[in-house]
């Protein structure tokens, strides 16, 4: 059907130009040409676009999602670490006030001229179960903000990072020049 209403085109066309109704000037040149390139490509390069524009959809959805499960993965891991985190520093606070409970119990027990040793030595475990206690509560919120916060704020370029652990490494090491210092003591 669509030969055939070429051909009857072509018939007419070629009637219309030999009673000179159609008159071959530039500009109807130049529309023929126009429109048949507009029909040839149309008809040979529709599928071929299509099938490109489909083919970069398909893999750009495919890098979307592997990206979303990468991103996905990553705060799970971040999240169940910092659940550890949480129950180390939990079962800490436990054992501090088990001591606590410790020397109060003590107190009543032991001879009044023992007292004051045993005070001290409790006093010093106190301390350190405290000191243990910051240097974790560090090391969480540590994690917390370097895995959560600063990955959000500074979709985590490599000099924030390095800024990171610098202040990290100096509070460490302040942390860690108290808890020699209380042991010598």
């Amino acid at each position: 059907m669509s030969f055939a209403s070429f051909v009857a085109f072509i018939v007419i066309y070629t009637l219309f130009c030999s009673l000179e109704i159609v008159v071959f000037n530039e500009e109807i040149l130049l529309a023929l040409c126009f429109f048949s390139f507009v029909f040839f490509a149309y008809n040979t390069l529709a599928n071929t676009v299509t099938d490109i524009f489909d083919q970069r959809a398909k893999k750009f959805e495919s890098e979307f999602l592997v990206s979303f499960d990468l991103k996905k993965n990553l705060i799970m891991t971040n999240f169940n670490s910092n659940c550890q985190n949480q129950s180390v520093v939990h079962s800490i606070k436990c054992l501090l006030i088990a001591s606590i409970i410790n020397t109060q119990l003590t107190n009543k027990l032991i001879v009044k001229n023992m007292i004051t040793s045993v005070k001290t030595t409790n006093s010093l475990k106190l301390a350190e179960f405290s000191l243990l206690t910051n240097k974790t509560l560090n090391e969480y919120r540590f994690n917390c903000i370097s895995k959560l916060l600063y990955p959000l704020i500074f979709k985590s370029s490599t000099a924030n990072i390095n800024i990171k652990t610098n202040s990290v490494i100096s509070l460490k090491n302040t942390n860690s020049k108290a808890v020699k210092n209380l042991c010598i003591k």
